[in-house]
């Protein structure tokens, strides 16, 4: 379009402009390309080497972040070792913010200024959230009777099993029962069922489950509590109906109060 030499003649930037949609800067960078460089990479978007954005922290001002003692600079140099994130929080406050942690970079003088967004980013590269937490068992693993107790269990479970003496497995659970209050929408190709986030309670039910993990047996029932007779009257059941000649069943269970 923009040959001197083509039959049609020479085309004006704005009629290459306005056929190809492009702005007419565009067009005189592109025939600027050619003529110094070649065809090449004039038709050929240069690699960017960087971010056209310079990052907000550095890798020592990450190491701030993350407490490190000392920056070696080096990526692949071990995991900090005390995060400010999971430090103790300031007086009055039970965890770190996003805010708090702004405050204090810049109470340290790593950075001049920052936004909570930044750190966020930077947590989540760094797959650290100190605003959650996970709730589970810590065994006491410096407490003899815990450890007795654990290696009794573990003894059960390594027993060379038994034809006549079944090993037993019990659990329990209190779950809540719910109804819908409005119809559900079932669901179909592209579309997963759909339910209203309204609800209404039908009262709640214990949960009694025996397995055995050996034959591959369970067996769940339900009751409307949970107390001492209701736990014998379970076990009642699974030594008079479930395994009635078996003459000994190895019944693992928890400490709950109810199981005594």
């Amino acid at each position: 379009m923009a040959d001197d030499n083509a039959t049609a003649g020479r085309w004006r930037d704005v009629d290459i402009s306005q056929s190809l949609n492009i702005h007419v800067n565009t067009i005189a960078s592109i025939r600027k390309k050619f003529v110094l460089e070649g065809v090449k990479p004039a038709l050929t978007r240069k690699k960017r080497v960087g971010s056209p954005n310079p990052p907000k922290m550095d890798g020592r001002q990450e190491a701030h972040l993350l407490g490190s003692v000392a920056w070696t600079g080096n990526p692949s140099a071990p995991t900090p070792l005390i995060a400010i994130c999971c430090s103790d929080p300031p007086p009055g406050r039970v965890r770190w913010t996003l805010e708090l942690l702004a405050v204090e970079l810049v109470s340290k003088e790593v950075v001049v200024s920052i936004s909570r967004e930044t750190i966020r980013n930077q947590l989540e590269r760094l797959e650290l959230q100190s605003w959650k937490t996970e709730r589970f068992c810590i065994p006491e693993r410096d407490i003899a009777r815990f450890i007795a107790q654990m290696e009794e269990v573990l003894d059960v479970y390594s027993e060379a099993p038994e034809a006549n003496v079944p090993l037993i497995c019990m659990d329990e659970a209190a779950v809540e029962l719910t109804g819908d209050l409005y119809p559900t929408i079932p669901a179909k190709p592209g579309q997963l069922r759909r339910e209203d986030y309204h609800y209404e309670r039908h009262g709640v039910q214990a949960i009694f489950m025996f397995v055995d993990p050996i034959k591959g047996w369970r067996r769940v029932s339900t009751r409307s509590q949970r107390t001492r007779v209701d736990w014998a009257e379970e076990v009642k059941q699974l030594l008079d109906e479930d395994y009635p000649d078996a003459p000994l069943v190895k019944l693992v269970c928890d400490n709950l109060n109810t199981h005594s």
